[in-house]
């Protein structure tokens, strides 16, 4: 398998236009806790998981994990995905937005939102949990 994903990104929300466009809102990377545990009410995940090959074509077990600095799995959600040849930008993709809700940090450090295809690692996006720097306004 040889997947290209040329975007995984956390944000606030995802809008889905008529044109087939998506307006991404409040794309980060970094998070601001004053204490821990601290929690993440609700964001989204969007991703553009690409099949290069006739290999990673058809039905495949996906799923995005949060996971802690430590690899411990944090939250999970996924399913099946199925590539299929459609001549688009790739032989094959799928743009994928998953709403995640009461997400919980319980350390500071380098958190990964990471996917996973049958089970192999295909791409992370880090997430740094941080305490606010001096003057941060909530």
């Amino acid at each position: 398998m040889a997947y290209k994903v040329p975007y995984l990104i956390l944000a606030d929300a995802v809008h889905k236009m008529q044109n087939g466009k998506l307006n991404i809102v409040g794309i980060f990377d970094r998070l601001f806790f004053r204490n821990l545990p601290g929690a993440l009410a609700e964001c989204v995940i969007v991703a553009l998981i690409a099949a290069t090959g006739d290999d990673d074509l058809g039905q495949h077990a996906a799923s995005f994990r949060i996971e802690s600095p430590g690899r411990e799995t944090l939250a999970e959600i996924g399913g099946d995905m199925r590539f299929e040849a459609t001549g688009v930008t790739y032989l094959g993709q799928i743009r994928a937005v998953i709403q995640m809700r009461n997400l919980v940090f319980r350390e500071y450090g380098r958190h990964r939102v990471t996917l996973y295809i049958d089970d192999e690692e295909v791409a992370f996006c880090p997430i740094s949990v941080e305490e606010p720097p001096e003057g941060f306004q909530d």
